[in-house]
């Protein structure tokens, strides 16, 4: 662990360390909020559940940066156009969108 990093005192409690892409590559992860908890599973034993309730997105791990992406698309005026999302469920923010001029979102 990099002590030159100090998340305990960022997030106001004690943090042992950070779970990332070496770890999520490898798993499928089952995650609910309303029970409180998240299931990890190798993938050759999981075994897919329809649901009509739940949202499902196929997430893509980039390899040059190792994080997670997810693509969605953005309704701009009266068209739809791809976006890439980088997934943050560390940072303790909702969501955080920013203005790209070039693709233009605003």
């Amino acid at each position: 662990m990099d002590k030159s990093i100090n998340f305990s005192h960022r997030m106001g409690i004690l943090v042992h360390g950070v779970i990332g892409y070496n770890f999520f590559k490898h798993f499928i992860f089952d995650v609910n909020y309303s029970k409180e908890y998240i299931k990890i599973y190798p993938p050759e034993s999981y075994t897919y559940r329809k649901c009509k309730k739940c949202y499902q997105a196929k997430l893509y791990l980039r390899e040059q940066k190792k994080k997670p992406f997810i693509v969605a698309q953005y309704l701009l005026e009266k068209r739809l156009i791809d976006i890439t999302l980088l997934l943050d469920m560390g940072s303790g923010s909702s969501l955080g969108l920013f203005n790209n001029k070039k693709k233009e979102i605003i």
